[in-house]
C-alpha cells in the first residue's frame, strides 16, 4: 500500500512536523494544506468566521461577531428593499432622459450590493456555529419585518413605488 494512503492514523503522528492529512497526498510535487472544515453545527465561542485571520477564542468576540452578523442581515435586507424601491421608481418612465445609464448603473449596484450580501450570508452560515445561524435568521427576519412593515405604512399613504 502506498504510504500514507489508507492509514487512519492523525495528521503529524508519524514523528513529523507534516500538517498534512495522510490521505491526501501530493499536487504536482506540493504538499496539499488544507485546513479542517465543520460539517455539522455546533455550540461554542471558538469559530473562524469567512477568513482564517478572523478567529474568535473569547466569549467577548464571539458575542460581538454575533451581533455583528445580526446586523449585516438587516442590513442584506435593507439593500433588498431599496433595491425594490428603487426599481419601483425609475421604472415610473422616467428613464428616457438623457441620464438613462446612470439610473441603470445604480440598479446594478444595488442588485450586486444584494445579491453579494447574500452570498456571503450563506458562507457565514456555512461556518456551522450554532448562535451565528441563528443570528443571520434572526437578522434576516427581523430586517424582513421592519421593511415590510414600512413598505406597508408607505403604501397605506400613498407614498409608496407601486
Amino acid at each position: 500500500m502506498d504510504e500514507g494512503h489508507g492509514s487512519h492514523a492523525p495528521a503529524g503522528s508519524d514523528g513529523g512536523s507534516s500538517s498534512m492529512s495522510p490521505s491526501m497526498g501530493h499536487v504536482a510535487g506540493f504538499e496539499a494544506q488544507l485546513m479542517p472544515m465543520q460539517s455539522s453545527f455546533y455550540w461554542g465561542k471558538d469559530m473562524t468566521l469567512l477568513f482564517s485571520s478572523w478567529v474568535t477564542r473569547n466569549p467577548v468576540h464571539y458575542a460581538l461577531v454575533v451581533l455583528a452578523v445580526f446586523i449585516f442581515a438587516i442590513a442584506h435586507q435593507f439593500l433588498g428593499y431599496i433595491h425594490k424601491l428603487y426599481n419601483g421608481s425609475s421604472s415610473s418612465g422616467s428613464s428616457k432622459h438623457k441620464h438613462a445609464w446612470l439610473e441603470m448603473l445604480v440598479g446594478v449596484v444595488l442588485y450586486g450590493a444584494h445579491t453579494t450580501t447574500g452570498y456571503l450570508l450563506m458562507l457565514i452560515v456555512m461556518s456551522f456555529n450554532g448562535g451565528v445561524f441563528v443570528a443571520v435568521i434572526s437578522g434576516l427576519c427581523l430586517g424582513f419585518l421592519i421593511f415590510q412593515a414600512i413598505e406597508r405604512a408607505m403604501n397605506v399613504n400613498g407614498i409608496g413605488a407601486e
